[in-house]
């Protein structure tokens, strides 16, 4: 079979809507087994096609470049890994007009079983495929048709078969009717056909509309994960934008541009058109140049417009013949009066290589005709020669006008534009405008190109109130990009620059509160955000008013002050009517609240709530609230909940370029990598944050010591607790020993606490009791000075290590007294906490074993290890079986329900659903309804009304 290489993620042709005019084709090899990207629900269409229906046909449709040829590669793998057996074909342009050059291809695995057909048919097949002489009559087509549906027909008695055609419009017409011949006839054998081809041309082979799955142009977020694993590239959030609307979302050109933008070494910027690289101009630029030069014009007019019309196109070139040649050309569609491009990148090199002059020229005319005031801007900004203040008036009311409507891109750009049209002499209205411009590059996502321009424009200013509006606008976003200790630097340059009595001067000091309270990590009392609300109700600005009320609402809840109901109601009022919930917000604070209240169900739901607001807007502190969820959600059990979670927060910091908080984003990966059993890619992502710190450290970051010391602590804590899964106790003590070292110096009470419960545990395996005595002695000093809700509460981890301790001194009964002690504490949290409840079940059932409380032991070990296996923790169910094993006698019989079963079986009984069951129990409905069917056999009844009667009549244990 020819080989013939292909893109990973479409096809190998990539014309433009299937133009072959321009004879050009791209090959690109970026990955030898690509992973698929954004095709989950294409991929299961496929996968049912492959289980279902033994004689069905797919054809998966799309336009060159779209991932077509990839999807039909990753079908074949699966169906190879089913064992089916697989004839396929990649036709080409060029084969269309060679008899059977496609039915060679596809034969040439069959090539040996030909002798066993029927002389003629042998004959006839050979000589079509060229594989003996053809100087006689030359072969029937029906013969040959035949030929092949027996050929067909012996084949699939040995495994199911399946007919793979790539580009399936490219197949030469004998080799069409053959196929079309003999899947018709085989009606009871095993033959699939599977196919791909370029969308909007006819069924090929006999597909009907029904067998046809349309792969369709790929997400932002698709494209965003597109170009991290294909380039191993980083583009921030707006690019990524740009991307999607240049390339139409085909993955293919996605690819290409973004190649281009990663070479040029420079982000683009929010609204800013993508140059499109040469060859890829090169598909467009052929077919363009068949054209005649009015249709280029209105090809041009078409372009240089943000809502294209017919009528408005039509009057700057003089009619309408031009657009029609430009629609039958495939370069414009056109629906009722408006246009659009077949594929974006016809506009972008339409524009790009349009002449400046010409460009200029056509936004002239364009000016005089639109109507629209945004469009009108527009076309006069780009055809202005100078600075020319009337028009910069004009192109700022635009920018207002669409940053209202949502568009925070196109804002920027007409801001851009309207700085530049601005005269020198118009001094204040090019201060104003140049904030403007910083604000809406920062609303597009990109904190970083905005603190550039206003760190240029502070050089510009005069000393006073125009300073003090700069360094707060870098102040904000100084608070996205390196966090709250920057951030307060310029909040306080500002308020130095400001007189009293003035409006600013109190933005400036409730900017300053907030922020300097954030520095502290919420840790200082109240007094200050408190002052700062006092401030904001004067002000009576309802955005800073929200803001001063979360942030208050946050610190309260931080010192364990009680906050009434009343004040959550009307701060969420207040912040509601902004139509925007935000970080730090009276929403993320009251979640805040719940949180630490172990309400997680109602804290999950307004996190959710804030996240989906700031998600709206791409607003870059979305990390923050996605971390929180995430956390919430491994203290819950959903640890898959908590890696989707974290995944986006990591994804959320580096597409919006804020490097300074990846290693809190990395070392939350890590720790849940840990909890998994996955010690070798925690370590790598442990070790990628501590890289992370030192690069930042490297280029001088404007980080707080506190983040770095944080980071280093809490990676230490993960290596350490996976050494101790692992069984290295030695290295979890040094480790820990680091932990709460750097802990304490930071007053992280919470986190020493931790680190001192499990170091204890560390330290009895290695025989250490007197170490572990002093750490369990200064465990007992921490507890009563934490006042902040934590984990599983300080006295559960307190009473685990308690127990620990004693069962290593051999005093079991003291051990068994704290470990069902903590156990209990654990279990009446208002939320269930399961990880820390099976470790306090394994440390308790191994103290059993070790006092010969087998059938206690057996119960209890059995319950920890279905609760390791529920999470997903790997080595901690590990070590759940080996002490399972090491219990002598026999498990319990039939008829006798372990403790598991009993509790599953009590809860049932009291008339709680199987949901209602697993949040009570910690487990999942699944394992609910699997440990139910063993219930059922063993006491014989069949109901749930049939348990509860049988567990009524027997006495209780």
């Amino acid at each position: 079979m020819r080989d013939r290489s292909s893109w990973s993620a479409g096809s190998r042709e990539n014309d433009l809507a299937g133009a072959t005019g321009c004879g050009i084709v791209l090959n690109v090899a970026l990955a030898t087994s690509p992973t698929l990207v954004g095709r989950e629900t294409e991929l299961d269409r496929v996968l049912e096609f492959l289980r279902g229906d033994a004689r069905a046909k797919l054809l998966l449709e799309g336009d060159a470049g779209i991932g077509k040829t990839t999807l039909w590669a990753a079908g074949l793998d699966e169906a190879r890994s089913r064992s089916f057996r697989i004839l396929q074909a990649r036709p080409a342009a060029a084969e269309r007009e060679l008899s059977f050059a496609a039915l060679g291809d596809l034969l040439d695995e069959l090539r040996d079983e030909i002798g066993a057909l029927a002389a003629p048919q042998r004959h006839a097949l050979r000589a079509a495929l060229l594989l003996e002489d053809t100087s006689g009559e030359p072969p029937d087509q029906r013969t040959i048709a035949v030929a092949l549906t027996e050929l067909l027909r012996r084949a699939a008695q040995d495994a199911p078969v399946v007919i793979a055609v790539d580009d399936v419009h490219w197949l030469d017409g004998p080799s069409a009717l053959a196929i079309e011949f003999a899947s018709r006839r085989l009606i009871d054998e095993p033959v699939r056909l599977f196919a791909t081809a370029r969308a909007g041309g006819e069924a090929p082979l006999g597909f009907t509309v029904a067998e046809r799955l349309t792969v369709g142009p790929l997400s932002v977020d698709e494209l965003d994960e597109l170009v991290r694993t294909r380039l191993d590239a980083r583009l921030l959030r707006s690019a990524i934008r740009q991307l999607a609307d240049a390339s139409g979302g085909n993955p293919f050109y996605a690819l290409e541009l973004a190649e281009s933008v990663v070479r040029s070494g420079r982000t683009p910027e929010p609204g800013e058109r993508l140059s499109v690289p040469t060859h890829l101009r090169a598909i467009t630029t052929r077919r363009l140049e068949t054209l005649s030069p009015r249709a280029r014009e209105a090809i041009l007019a078409t372009a240089a417009l943000a809502q294209p019309t017919a009528i408005v196109v039509a009057t700057v070139v003089g009619g309408d013949d031009a657009i029609a040649e430009a629609v039958a050309a495939g370069v414009l569609e056109q629906h009722g009066d408006s246009l659009r491009f077949t594929h974006p990148l016809f506009a972008a090199s339409a524009y790009e290589d349009a002449p400046a002059e010409a460009r200029k020229g056509m936004h002239v005319r364009l000016g005089r005709v639109v109507t629209d005031p945004e469009e009108r801007a527009r076309q006069l900004a780009e055809a202005a020669e100078g600075p020319d203040a009337k028009i910069a008036t004009f192109v700022e009311a635009a920018a207002v006008s669409v940053a209202a409507r949502g568009a925070p891109d196109a804002a920027a750009r007409l801001a851009k534009l309207a700085v530049e049209l601005t005269p020198p002499s118009r001094r204040n209205a090019l201060h104003k405008r140049r904030l403007d411009s910083a604000r809406y590059a920062f609303a597009a996502g990109d904190p970083a190109h905005a603190e550039a321009l206003l760190a240029r424009q502070l050089d510009d200013t005069t000393p006073g109130r125009e300073r003090a509006e700069v360094e707060l606008e870098l102040g904000r976003a100084a608070l996205a990009t390196d966090g709250a200790a920057a951030a307060t630097t310029h909040y306080e340059r500002a308020l130095a620059e400001v007189e009293g009595g003035d409006e600013l001067e109190l933005e400036a000091l409730i900017l300053t509160e907030l922020a300097n309270t954030h520095a502290a990590d919420l840790r200082s009392d109240s007094h200050a955000s408190a002052r700062a609300v006092e401030l904001a109700e004067q002000v009576w600005d309802p955005e800073l008013l929200a803001r001063a009320l979360g942030i208050h609402g946050a610190t309260m809840v931080w010192q364990n002050e009680p906050v009434p109901e009343e004040y959550w109601q009307r701060a969420l009022a207040v912040e509601r009517s902004t139509g925007q919930l935000r970080y730090m917000g009276p929403a993320y604070a009251h979640a805040l609240a719940l949180m630490f209240r172990l309400d997680y169900e109602r804290a999950t739901q307004l996190f959710g709530e804030v996240a989906d607001s700031m998600r709206r807007r791409d607003d870059p502190m979305l990390q923050a609230v996605l971390l929180l969820l995430s956390e919430i959600a491994r203290n819950s059990g959903r640890w898959q909940d908590a890696a989707t979670y974290a995944d986006e927060a990591h994804d959320v910091v580096l597409q919006t370029g804020r490097q300074s908080v990846e290693p809190e984003c990395l070392m939350v990966k890590a720790r849940l990598a840990m909890l998994r059993g996955e010690l070798e890619l925690a370590h790598e992502l442990g070790d990628e944050a501590l890289a992370s710190l030192a690069r930042l450290a490297a280029v001088g970051e404007r980080r707080a010591i506190f983040d770095g010391a944080m980071t280093e602590a809490l990676v230490n804590s993960i290596f350490g607790r996976g050494a101790q899964m692992a069984g290295d106790h030695a290295r979890a003590h040094d480790l820990f020993a680091k932990a709460c070292e750097h802990d304490r110096s930071i007053g992280m009470a919470e986190w020493v606490l931790e680190g001192l419960a499990d170091d204890v545990t560390s330290l009895v395996a290695l025989g250490r009791s007197e170490e572990a005595n002093v750490a369990l002695a200064e465990l007992r000093e921490l507890r009563p000075t934490i006042s902040v809700a934590m984990g599983a509460t300080p006295a559960a981890l307190e009473a685990r290590a308690e127990g620990v301790l004693a069962a290593g001194k051999g005093d079991y009964e003291a051990a068994i007294a704290a470990l069902e002690r903590s156990r209990h504490l654990i279990e009446e949290l208002p939320a269930p906490w399961p990880y820390e409840l099976a470790r306090t079940l394994l440390a308790l059932g191994r103290a059993q074993r070790r006092a010969r409380r087998k059938a206690h032991a057996r119960a209890t070990l059995e319950r920890a290890l279905a609760i390791f296996d529920e999470l997903g923790s790997k080595l901690w169910a590990e070590q759940a079986r080996r002490e399972l094993d090491q219990i002598g006698g026999r498990p319990s019989q039939t008829g006798a329900l372990t403790e598991t079963e009993a509790r599953v079986a009590a809860s049932v009984a009291a008339g709680r659903s199987n949901a209602q069951a697993a949040r009570e129990l910690f487990m999942s409905p699944k394992t609910v309804e699997w440990n139910l069917s063993k219930i059922y056999k063993k006491l014989h009844v069949r109901s749930r009304a049939e348990l509860a009667a049988k567990l009524a009549k027997q006495p209780q244990s």
